[in-house]
């Protein structure tokens, strides 16, 4: 958009066309034919992109409100299932607050799982994975990396990840 509202569009080899405001009519009367119907479909699907807001959502662990580590028990190895469980609840939590409830954890389109022991932990992580998203048809894209360590060694599970949310 420049600086005067106008928003310049340009469909492949056609000429630019100004507008600002410009009813459908108008466009199909400035661009003759074919070029009139695919301006009006730039427009459109700027348009619709305009009205999605994405969310980044960085590296989210498993503290819980009160300050303690989920999915720890004294003398037992900490609970990947547990910690993605907390991990999806809270990503779900900041998607929605962000976006006025209009979204959630379902509205992310790509996420980063990091694993601090991938052997022992990844069928915990992709069991709870699997209850929230159901299936591979309605999941995000989703990277699992095995890492040396994450920030606090109660820590086995850590997700990023980017949310669409229409507005």
């Amino acid at each position: 958009m420049s600086s005067a509202g106008t928003r310049v569009f340009s469909t492949g080899g056609t000429r630019a066309l100004r507008w600002a405001g410009a009813t459908k009519n108008d466009i199909i009367a400035q661009n003759p034919g074919k070029n009139g119907a695919n301006v009006i479909k730039a427009i459109e699907k700027l348009e619709a992109e305009a009205e999605r807001k994405i969310f980044y959502i960085s590296g989210i662990a498993s503290v819980l409100p009160d300050g303690s580590i989920a999915g720890i028990e004294e003398g037992k190895p900490p609970k990947a299932r547990t910690q993605t469980k907390i991990i999806l609840s809270t990503i779900d939590n900041i998607i929605r607050g962000a976006s006025d409830d209009k979204g959630g954890v379902q509205s992310l389109i790509d996420a980063v799982v990091y694993l601090t022991e991938m052997e022992r932990d990844h069928a915990g992580m992709n069991e709870e994975w699997n209850e929230v998203f159901g299936s591979r048809v309605v999941a995000q894209a989703r990277a699992t990396i095995g890492v040396k360590d994450l920030p606090d060694p109660r820590f086995v599970v850590e997700i990023k990840g980017v949310a669409v949310v229409q507005d």
